[in-house]
């Protein structure tokens, strides 16, 4: 293998490195080399809806979505997500060397406002910039770089349609396995009577649609109805990426090229020394073991987007996201299923406006909880909110 394609294993963070994101901070960068969408497509949102498991005809159904308030498809609210990120090979320049090289990164989270919805036929601009970076010790990791960086997402007009607020930790590669955080995890047996109950919940689901709420259910402490996802695969995986993009889904020239521009983004397998990218770490035995994970493991903007899917679902056609958080506390493994719960904590009406907060929370059949987060949504169509 060429030296050019070689990367050194197991890149130490320094405080070099640390200083150089933190002279980033601040510093905006218009536009996305090679973004997965730039316009809303039917085909890119039916993809992106596919991909996380959410057949809703507002996104799907001309006619049906044509006959609501909206007066044609939208997007789901995440389908965002593909507009800022793409495969980062084709024409990609040589390394400038101010990001991580070597350094491993895991999705943490992430912080939405929704303005605007997304409507078909609109095309998308991004803004992001570095908001925060922070040198921190983990339990996981050891030595971790913190970062959260902003993106905006703005229609042809101008107008703004969302902000995201996403975090990310890099670590080393090889330094997790020292901690043993997730010692004694092993790949979930189910038996024929655990599928079938997963089958029949599957069944059961779906979205509330024109169907009104009834005002007096939307009390603190009552739960919504539970949205099921998994048992998580490689295909689901896969699935997801053909809807969202991944920076790091290349092949053959393309990857090859980009690989010599950036050395560093290669972590070559260990028996065969074949050039290939972090993103495998998701599937691939020899890497995700480097890490320190027992097994495979879903990709964050995926499971973000699951707790969209729970809300939309719940609040109708006519209902509205305005913020959503989710912080990921550990991997979703391959072979697990996850319940995606929300709690209401708060019902209001603000300027004439049905609201409810709510808390969210994903468990797998572990009975891990492995995210929380939080949502402020506006509600769809309401009866008895004077009864």
């Amino acid at each position: 293998m060429p030296d050019t394609l070689k990367a050194e294993r197991h890149t130490k963070i320094t405080d070099e490195m640390v200083e150089r994101q933190r002279s980033r901070i601040g510093v905006k960068s218009i536009g996305v080399h090679n973004g997965w969408n730039s316009e809303a497509s039917y085909d890119s949102i039916k993809k992106f809806a596919w991909g996380i498991g959410d057949p809703n005809p507002l996104w799907l159904d001309d006619a049906y979505a044509s006959a609501t308030s909206l007066g044609g498809i939208v997007a789901p609210p995440t389908w965002l997500y593909s507009c800022s990120t793409g495969p980062l090979g084709p024409n990609a320049p040589p390394s400038t060397g101010t990001r991580l090289p070597g350094i491993h990164g895991l999705y943490v989270g992430d912080s939405w406002e929704f303005h605007e919805p997304v409507r078909l036929g609109d095309r998308i601009s991004v803004e992001r910039y570095l908001e925060s970076v922070e040198d921190v010790e983990s339990g996981y990791a050891g030595r971790t770089i913190r970062s959260i960086r902003a993106t905006r997402f703005a229609r042809q007009d101008g107008a703004l349609l969302a902000i995201a607020r996403s975090e990310v930790r890099a670590h080393e590669r090889g330094t997790p396995k020292s901690y043993g955080k997730y010692d004694g995890i092993k790949a979930w047996v189910y038996s024929a009577e655990d599928l079938a109950a997963i089958a029949d919940h599957y069944d059961q689901e779906r979205p509330r649609g024109s169907d009104p709420i009834d005002w007096k259910t939307v009390q603190p402490g009552v739960e919504i109805p539970v949205r099921l996802k998994g048992p998580l695969t490689i295909t689901s995986i896969i699935t997801f990426l053909m809807g969202w993009g991944s920076p790091f889904c290349m092949t053959d020239r393309i990857a090859h090229q980009y690989i010599r521009h950036h050395p560093k983004a290669n972590t070559p397998h260990k028996d065969t020394g074949v050039p290939d990218f972090p993103e495998r770490a998701h599937w691939d035995t020899d890497l995700f073991k480097e890490i320190g994970f027992p097994m495979g493991y879903d990709i964050g903007p995926q499971r973000i987007s699951w707790f969209a899917h729970l809300l939309t679902d719940w609040i109708g056609d006519d209902g509205r996201i305005e913020h959503f958080k989710l912080d990921l506390r550990e991997p979703n493994w391959i072979g697990d299923t996850t319940r995606c719960h929300g709690r209401i904590t708060e019902a209001m009406v603000v300027d004439g406006k049905p609201q409810a907060r709510l808390e969210l929370w994903g468990e797998s059949q572990r009975g891990r909880i492995h995210c929380r987060g939080e949502a402020l949504v506006t509600l769809g169509n309401v009866v008895n909110r004077d009864g």
